[in-house]
């Protein structure tokens, strides 16, 4: 009976795909007025860094988080740093820098921020660099995929919750003449076990 059930979802997946196939052409017919109400945003400044001073320079900013306290991170990718403002706009600190080395980062694109941990995401190859409230190093999580500890891992996303990380990655594969990569969304332990 499951034989014969998988049987059939099989060939009605192969005909449905070969109509997909098949080159037809997909007529989208819309009306004349949207399908969903149209929404206006009205944006209201909340704070911003005191344009008069030369101490903080923004570029390339990739990403922003908030606390619990409500204080907001913001990192800039060219210079590899976060910058911590209050809930005021105030600057506070700056926590990462560039470098190979502890606590440093070279492509963090991603801010980690749970309680009692602060994170940035190197993009590649994947790593978590985790550094204290001062910005001290504070450890570093490289996600594992089960034995292959000598996977390739790229991260494009990451949130931490709950002691535990959840990450968009792509794994490269390298063969003898293609490059496969396998993107997939996981949960990963702080010691990096994936699963």
């Amino acid at each position: 009976m499951k034989t014969s059930t998988w049987t059939l979802l099989s060939l009605i997946l192969i005909l449905s795909a070969s109509f997909v196939f098949a080159g037809d052409s997909v007529l989208v017919e819309n009306g004349s007025s949207p399908g969903q109400t149209i929404r206006c945003w009205h944006l209201k400044e909340e704070w911003r860094t005191d344009p008069e001073s030369d101490d903080m320079v923004l570029g390339f900013v990739v990403d922003v988080a908030c606390d619990a306290a409500q204080n907001t991170y913001v990192m800039d990718y060219q210079q590899q740093e976060t910058y911590v403002f209050d809930p005021k706009g105030k600057a506070l600190r700056t926590l990462g820098r560039k470098g190979d080395g502890p606590g440093e980062t070279t492509m963090a694109s991603k801010i980690l921020v749970g309680s009692n941990r602060f994170g940035l995401m190197n993009r590649y190859p994947l790593e978590i660099v985790w550094l204290d409230a001062e910005g001290d190093p504070a450890g570093t999580t490289i996600p594992v995929l089960g034995e292959d500890t000598e996977a390739i891992l790229g991260g494009w996303f990451g949130r931490l919750r709950h002691g535990s990380l959840a990450l968009g990655m792509t794994h490269n594969i390298f063969g003898e003449t293609e490059i496969i990569n396998e993107n997939m969304l996981v949960g990963c332990g702080l010691d990096g076990t994936v699963g």
